[in-house]
């Protein structure tokens, strides 16, 4: 079984390394590792997981997360099709655990940049014109090394440490309790769910898959997630179906079956419940926030 990505991938004489990903499809591989993140969507859509958070993703999208925070943009399933033309890409920005130093973290010129640090471990989502002006400053960074390149990862980390367009991801701090070779068991339960959210999913066979029983599966799944299965299968669903309101011209009714829902009124039910608003409502209020 291939195990989780956990030690930093940074080489041990570097404090940053930034890459640029351009792929068919982003890594479908639920993992973490020891280094902070920052990364930026260029193109591409699907579903973010990030800790005990699901929900859509799309082009323009900046996430700056924490050590050992679980994550794992999953593409959507045409970017998996060998004969859809889509690709995805992105930039990355990894900073070692210890940046900028052992220590600095404590001194008095440096506490802004210590608490932006402390949020990140529950995942830090990044727009407004600091979205804009982060992701033209990661841009600059290929062409900078040395000290030069140093200098504007701090003018990033700064300008994050003082903005308001930043926004928590996880509702709670997430614990992680994963094992280094737990990465390809939640992978498989993240791939079965996106394979079969349209349709019922049996709580009996999706256990079967991982050779467990649903009462294992259950406890299992609810210890590592910080959530119960059905909830997570109700909140992916109705994070679909924002998407399809958003996005697509149906009819309530379709999404609600588009996105596994046997009744009209269970889905309208559940998507109060998660958005606070009702499928009509929340389509017309995303369609008044896009003509502003």
């Amino acid at each position: 079984m291939r195990q989780a990505v956990r030690k930093s991938v940074i080489p041990s004489h570097q404090l940053f390394l930034i890459r640029k990903l351009e792929d068919k499809h982003f890594d479908p591989v639920w993992h973490f590792h020891s280094d902070y993140q920052l990364f930026f969507v260029e193109e591409g859509s699907g579903t973010r997981f990030i800790g005990d958070d699901v929900r859509p993703f799309n082009k323009g999208e900046l996430v700056f997360t924490g050590p050992n925070l679980p994550h794992l943009w999953r593409s959507d399933e045409k970017f998996f099709d060998k004969n859809d033309q889509s690709r995805c890409s992105g930039i990355v920005l990894y900073l070692k655990e210890e940046f900028p130093g052992h220590g600095l973290l404590e001194k008095e010129e440096l506490i802004g940049l210590k608490k932006l640090m402390e949020k990140s471990v529950r995942g830090l989502e990044i727009g407004g014109e600091t979205r804009t002006l982060v992701i033209q400053m990661m841009q600059d960074l290929f062409h900078l090394t040395g000290a030069k390149g140093l200098i504007r990862i701090l003018e990033v980390l700064d300008m994050l440490s003082s903005s308001r367009d930043l926004t928590y991801i996880s509702a709670a701090p997430y614990e992680n309790t994963f094992r280094e070779n737990e990465a390809d068991r939640m992978s498989q339960i993240y791939a079965y769910v996106m394979d079969h959210f349209k349709q019922e999913i049996r709580l009996d066979k999706i256990a079967a898959e991982l050779c467990m029983t649903p009462t294992s599966f259950s406890r299992y799944f609810t210890m590592k997630t910080n959530q119960p299965f059905s909830k997570f299968v109700i909140n992916l669903r109705i994070h679909q179906a924002c998407r399809l309101l958003t996005e697509e011209d149906m009819g309530v009714a379709d999404v609600s079956w588009e996105c596994g829902f046997k009744t009209l009124s269970h889905f309208n039910k559940q998507f109060r419940e998660v958005t606070h608003l009702t499928p009509s409502e929340y389509r017309k209020k995303y369609r008044e926030l896009m003509e502003v």
